[in-house]
C-alpha cells in the first residue's frame, strides 16, 4: 500500500509534466469573433486562407472551368 508522501510525489510529478501548451482565448462577443473569421491579423488570411492558398483555388476552379468543355 502506498502511503500518503508517495501518493502526493506521484500526484505532483504528473501536475507538473501535464500542461497545456497553449493559453486560454479571449472572450470575445460574436461580432469581434465574426470580424477575426472574415479577417485575422495575426495569421494574414481572409476566410481562413493565404494569399497563395487563394492563387492555388483560384488556378485549380481557372484549369477546371477550362478543360471542362473538352470532355463533356
Amino acid at each position: 500500500m502506498a502511503t500518503d508522501l508517495q501518493r502526493e510525489t506521484t500526484k505532483n510529478s504528473l501536475e507538473d509534466v501535464y500542461e497545456f501548451p497553449y493559453r486560454k482565448p479571449e472572450e470575445v462577443g460574436w461580432v469581434e469573433s465574426w470580424k477575426k473569421e472574415i479577417w485575422n491579423p495575426e495569421t494574414r488570411q481572409v476566410l481562413g486562407r493565404t494569399g497563395k492558398s487563394w492563387g492555388e483555388f483560384m488556378y485549380c476552379k481557372l484549369a477546371h472551368y477550362c478543360v471542362k468543355p473538352f470532355f463533356t
